[in-house]
């Protein structure tokens, strides 16, 4: 290694450390060269469950790297933030506001403050209970330049994460391209994310329910004639109203979108259902299906509709998996969560 010109080597230290941080603290622990040649990189991407004790230990080491005089200064290009079931963040899956504790919530902002201005990419994962009112964690307090994607699972609304001496929303994520939600209530608050990321040309919601079409068809401009009323009593697809093409499409709350990807929520087994909620999922099946129709019919969207993950997968354990393989997946190049859906490497 010590033939190598430091830039070559800080390339290929970038290069292995995106597995979330193991690398990175592998190479830390080589040797002395090793650990001062790599401080730039090995925190390239750094995936952690932030506890009480894991985020404040990762926000004081990454503070000593920061005011060391020494070489480059160490910069986090992708971060996976997961908070766990039950840290200093949540209550007892009671439905109010939840006050962090002043530390908790210090760490959290000194970390964003810090990682801000050099990310790529950021994914926000909370557990899959915690409704959007419950969580009140207000970190996102400076833009973030240089993000390009941004995933939130389970936080559909970005408001209780916006600092809460702002009475506007400011665009946070400017060049951010590729948003993706997946949804744990019923508002996706998708005006607001055209102001947090106004330029997002790639929107992915995964965990539609019958609540959401409305808010999707509104923000990509269709008009979309779901029969709510034989809805409650017919569950069949054949039984599904016709999408209004004939009209001209709106002009959409979120203009910037070109590509949409739908999921619905995951169906459960059908001896689990009552007749109502049959019908309820057969409403929101027919409206992804006209939103896709419609878009795919001179829109300026692009829109597919992908089947529903299995029920098995909104675990916390499967569904952080997946949430992380994906990122992963886009931290290497390769599609990831936007696999087969087109425009997927603008």
């Amino acid at each position: 290694m010590d033939i190598l010109p430091l830039e070559t080597q800080q390339q290929i230290f970038a290069l292995a450390c995106t597995d979330g941080g193991s690398t990175g603290n592998a190479l830390s622990l080589t040797s002395k060269a090793i650990r001062e040649t790599s401080r730039k990189t090995r925190f390239h991407t750094v995936y952690l469950v932030a506890d009480n004790v894991c985020l404040e230990a990762f926000v004081a080491l990454y503070d000593r790297e920061l005011e060391k005089d020494c070489g480059d200064k160490p910069h986090i290009r992708h971060l996976f933030l997961r908070f766990p079931r039950k840290p200093a963040l949540y209550g007892d899956k009671t439905y109010v506001k939840q006050q962090p504790s002043s530390a908790y919530l210090n760490a959290g902002q000194r970390l964003i403050h810090a990682a801000a201005p050099d990310l790529y990419s950021l994914v926000v994962h909370a557990p899959w209970w915690s409704p959007a009112h419950c969580l009140y964690f207000p970190i996102l307090q400076r833009p973030f330049p240089l993000l390009r994607e941004a995933t939130f699972v389970n936080i559909c609304d970005p408001r209780p994460f916006l600092s809460d001496r702002r009475a506007d929303i400011p665009p946070l994520f400017p060049i951010v391209t590729h948003l993706y939600l997946l949804a744990s209530g019923y508002d996706l608050a998708l005006e607001t994310w055209s102001i947090v990321a106004p330029n997002a040309t790639h929107l992915r919601v995964t965990g539609i329910s019958a609540g959401h079409v409305d808010q999707i068809a509104n923000a990509v401009g269709a008009r979309v004639n779901v029969d709510r009323a034989g809805g409650l009593y017919a569950a069949g697809v054949g039984q599904l109203a016709a999408p209004l093409t004939s009209l001209p499409p709106l002009p959409g709350a979120y203009p910037s979108l070109r590509y949409l990807c739908m999921e619905l929520t995951p169906r459960s087994p059908s001896s689990a259902w009552s007749g109502t909620e049959d019908a309820i999922y057969a409403m929101a099946l027919q409206g992804v299906l006209q939103i896709e129709e419609v878009c795919n019919e001179g829109s300026r969207v692009r829109a597919i509709v992908l089947p529903a993950w299995p029920e098995s997968a909104y675990s916390e354990k499967y569904g952080d998996a997946s949430v992380r393989a994906g990122w992963m997946a886009r931290v290497e190049g390769r599609e990831g969560y936007w696999e087969g859906i087109s425009g997927s490497g603008e």
